[in-house]
């Protein structure tokens, strides 16, 4: 009788262990789902960067041409002597635009690097996790 109870018991014992390991597995799998969720989410915002830096770049091009006709204009309106403030005001502010631009670009710049190097280091904890899952 014993001898059946220690076997029952041996038997519970190997059952919980072998539920444990596959508990493990499946948080592991969870978490390993959760990393691929991360850079699903990480690839979208780096995109959303990318074309935030493109109309960036777009808009600095568009100011650029924009302030070369406008002193067109200025250096025009000066040899017929009319009054130029409205027009240098403006021109001063496509100035102050582009240098906006300037100096956010390259925070834009420093986020899409920063962020691509987060992705790749959660794609190759992603790898590990799910070699961990398939060899544990």
């Amino acid at each position: 009788m014993l001898r059946n109870v220690v076997l029952s018991v041996a038997t519970l014992v190997l059952g919980l262990t072998g539920f444990t390991a596959q508990a493990q597995a499946a948080a592991s799998a969870a978490q390993c789902e959760a990393m691929l969720g991360d850079v699903e989410s990480a690839r979208e915002s780096m995109e959303s960067l990318e074309r935030s830096l493109d109309e960036v770049d777009a808009e600095r091009v568009e100011l650029t041409g924009a302030m070369a006709g406008l002193e067109r204009r200025i250096a025009a309106a000066q040899a017929k002597g009319q009054s130029i403030m409205a027009l240098r005001a403006e021109l001063d502010a496509m100035h102050l635009e582009v240098s906006l631009i300037d100096d956010l670009r390259p925070e834009l710049v420093a986020q899409l690097d920063a962020l691509k190097s987060s992705i790749d280091s959660t794609e190759r904890s992603y790898i590990a996790c799910i070699e961990t899952v398939v060899g544990g």
